[in-house]
């Protein structure tokens, strides 16, 4: 059994709004890339988990972890991917340097060029070049969108 957050570090349990987001976080594993002086903690977790608080979740390890650079790797299915989400997929994708990416739709109320003006956005402000955006069964009918990330 993978062990929860407040499992493996208690004492940040006494902060409640850190209580409230981490409280039934599932650790996934702690991965350490010593070459690259990195260590990537993997949580998953019902919904995205607050930027801040990871932040200081990992100020509050680093002592643990002198001279290695620590991230969070947040796992977790949307229950609805709105605009923000779909932004922060899209970031989070190419900060881990992915070169595609399938988002399923069961229902949206953005429509194709909505949801393509974003993907521009985010491919502008990511540095990307040309990213191609498919649109399935057709721009009419949003069901899928692939998302190739050309670098």
């Amino acid at each position: 059994m993978k062990p929860l957050v407040s499992q493996l570090w208690p004492q940040f349990m006494a902060d409640p709004d850190f209580a409230a987001c981490f409280g039934q976080v599932i650790v996934e594993h702690a991965h350490m890339l010593r070459q690259e002086r990195q260590v990537i903690f993997t949580l998953r977790s019902g919904a995205p988990l607050d930027k801040n608080l990871c932040a200081r979740l990992l100020a509050s390890l680093q002592p643990d972890y002198e001279g290695f650079e620590l991230k969070i790797k947040n796992l977790f299915g949307y229950a609805m991917l709105d605009e923000t989400a779909l932004r922060d997929l899209l970031a989070q994708a190419q900060d881990e340097g992915l070169t595609e990416l399938v988002v399923q739709f069961s229902s949206t109320d953005s429509s194709a060029a909505d949801i393509e003006r974003l993907i521009r956005e985010v491919e502008s402000s990511a540095g990307g070049a040309d990213w191609l955006v498919r649109f399935y069964p057709d721009r009419d009918s949003v069901g899928l969108v692939e998302i190739l990330l050309v670098h």
